[in-house]
């Protein structure tokens, strides 16, 4: 999890980071899973019931919007993956290859990193959008 220490403020942090387990495909809706997850059998998972309450919603959604803003900000982001790249590309590349039993080239490491680079450049935008989803799916659900 990659937050800074000021933003642990131990209240909905573990929410944050749950709903965006991702670094998958910018596409990917990671909050569809726990719309899916509230369905049958796994009714209890959150955030849904927790939406119930309009001052929870209100202040989620900013705070989630604030660390879009600050803490997974694109540049911050980049910056972190850059110093990731920085010191561990050779051993990424050597595990890759021997755990794997593949050959992994620094071209196909290369892809990868671009890809995740990318991810994070647009990640915000879709988070925001996928959250905005949810809520309004949810409150407009028929039981």
């Amino acid at each position: 999890m990659v937050l800074d220490d000021d933003l642990l403020d131990s209240r909905w942090c573990w929410l944050d980071y749950d709903l965006d387990h991702s670094c998958n495909a910018v596409y990917s809706n990671t909050i569809e899973l726990y719309r899916w997850l509230r369905e049958g059998d796994y009714a209890m998972y959150l955030p849904g019931e927790l939406y119930e309450n309009e001052e929870f919603r209100n202040r989620f959604r900013d705070r989630m919007e604030e660390l879009i803003n600050t803490t997974f900000y694109y540049e911050h982001m980049h910056e972190l993956l850059t110093d990731y790249d920085a010191e561990y590309r050779q051993q990424i590349i050597a595990s890759v290859s021997r755990f794997e039993g593949i050959t992994y080239t620094e071209s196909d490491y290369e892809k990868e990193l671009s890809k995740l680079d990318d991810f994070f450049r647009q990640r915000g935008e879709w988070v925001i959008k996928y959250l905005d989803e949810d809520i309004e799916n949810y409150l407009n659900k028929t039981d």
